[in-house]
């Protein structure tokens, strides 16, 4: 087949080639106008080598404590922040999750949120980090 004979088949054929572009680009521009965007953001803050042993422990000077991952999605922590933001508690726990590292001196808890933008997921970190360090700076 020559140059000449695949471009007199594509000529043919026009209409089903434009057809299918046509409904490929609806197709996807349909999609991008339906999907549900959402954004995530993540903060980490530092615990110090008191607070670090009182979260392995579990008590600082004979008083039992509680810093753990638990106590971040805690209504303690959690309430504080949702009315900070304006939301509901339990819409706030849907979007938070929490990881810690206590394998170094100073652990480390990262708190990590979804939000339909970018600031209200970065809000909604920023209000359980300040909330949390309220209760451990409180225990």
């Amino acid at each position: 087949m020559t140059l000449r004979q695949i471009l007199d088949v594509l000529w043919k054929r026009k209409w089903i080639i434009a057809a299918v572009v046509a409904i490929a680009l609806l197709t996807a521009v349909g999609y991008l106008q339906l999907r549900a965007v959402s954004y995530a953001s993540s903060g980490t803050i530092r615990l110090n080598a008191v607070v670090t042993s009182a979260a392995v422990s579990g008590e600082i000077g004979g008083v039992s404590i509680d810093l753990g991952d638990g106590a971040v999605l805690s209504p303690a922590v959690l309430d504080p922040a949702a009315a900070a933001l304006g939301v509901d508690s339990a819409t706030l726990a849907t979007e938070v999750s929490v990881a810690s590292d206590t394998s170094s001196r100073l652990a480390l808890v990262t708190v990590s949120a979804v939000g339909s933008s970018p600031d209200s997921a970065q809000a909604a970190v920023n209000a359980v980090l300040t909330s949390y360090q309220s209760y451990i700076d409180s225990q």
